[in-house]
């Protein structure tokens, strides 16, 4: 839905910005050539739940305590 309602300069630039993702190329892999950018804008849109479970991503940064679900970030 979001990809349908930005207008055709957004989403330019946001595909410009994605092919600067050095996993591009390997995200849209197979990917026909007239859905590659929305698959690649469908891709980033849900990462930050997919590195969670990639190797090497580190469950003790994660914030806890009462304060985890304000959304502070992390320390660095």
């Amino acid at each position: 839905m979001a990809w349908r309602q930005l207008h055709l300069v957004a989403r330019d630039r946001a595909i410009d910005l994605l092919r600067l993702n050095p996993d591009y190329a390997r995200s849209v892999n197979g990917v026909a050539p007239e859905p590659r950018d929305v698959m690649a804008f469908l891709i980033a849109a849900t990462w930050a739940d997919a590195i969670k479970h990639e190797p090497g991503v580190d469950d003790r940064e994660r914030p806890e305590g009462p304060g985890a679900s304000l959304n502070g970030g992390y320390e660095d």
